[in-house]
């Protein structure tokens, strides 16, 4: 990866084009915009949680489950144009080129008529988005409330906070539910127990990730009747259906996409 920013700031970085090897993509056009996605993804839970599994060295940087840890970095980040979170957009570099090296591989990437929007996705499940030659959004999908941070955004209110942990605070019976999710998880921690580190990326951050594109639509109406674009749609038909794509064969893709023994 190259460095095409300045001192001072955030230094950003160029990443393979997933469709053509012989361009480079650089990840994201502004320190600002690369913040807001370390901000969105990798500082905001449940999210933050996932990108241990991408990338375990995010724990040598900030402890995830510490709300105040991650807000207290973004905070840092945007007064200091992204300059004091360097080494996570570098890890968050280094996962996504990966990624970006799978899509290649594999041919897991998508295109519009005019090959000006591309979409892509890895075997980690990071899915990747790019304009002409600019990295517009790279995050794990199915782990957030997307929606939540469009909100946010757009209200004005995103310098000071993690917006799509809003979101996740309200409910009509917060006791019950809280319950419920008690027990939810742990009959679901009983059944982790046992799973080792490329499982867990697989059935908790790859196999969401499928789903969520599978279920989109390029094409499609919002609850307000407006025609809305789903880019994200466009990988559909460059994905394996989800029956070709259980557990075995993914680690085998992954494997030849990675290297080491290949089950």
């Amino acid at each position: 990866m190259s460095t095409t920013s300045t001192a001072n700031s955030l230094q950003l970085v160029t990443l393979p084009h997933p469709a053509d090897r012989s361009v480079r993509v650089k990840m994201f056009a502004t320190a600002k915009a690369a913040c807001m996605h370390l901000c969105d993804h990798l500082l905001t839970a449940p999210e933050c949680n996932a990108w241990v599994l991408v990338s375990p060295q995010y724990r040598n940087i900030l402890d995830p489950a510490d709300a105040d840890a991650r807000w207290r970095y973004a905070q840092q980040a945007h007064a200091t144009n992204g300059a004091s979170a360097q080494e996570l957009y570098d890890l968050y570099a280094e996962a996504t080129a990966a990624d970006a090296r799978d899509a290649q591989t594999l041919g897991w990437f998508g295109q519009d008529d005019y090959k000006f929007v591309t979409v892509a996705i890895g075997t980690s499940g990071i899915l990747l988005t790019i304009e002409g030659d600019i990295l517009k959004t790279a995050f794990l999908p199915g782990q957030g409330q997307a929606e939540t941070t469009r909100e946010v955004r757009q209200s004005g209110d995103c310098r000071t906070s993690l917006p799509r942990e809003r979101g996740m605070r309200s409910g009509r019976n917060p006791t019950a539910r809280a319950e419920f999710r008690a027990r939810e998880r742990a009959a679901q921690e009983r059944r982790e127990a046992a799973w080792n580190d490329e499982e867990r990326l697989y059935y908790k951050v790859f196999r969401p990730a499928v789903q969520l594109i599978k279920r989109c639509h390029h094409l499609c109406c919002d609850m307000f009747g407006q025609l809305k674009k789903t880019d994200y749609a466009l990988l559909k038909g460059r994905l394996p259906a989800r029956n070709q794509l259980k557990y075995p064969k993914w680690l085998h893709l992954r494997h030849q996409c990675r290297g080491g023994s290949t089950p």
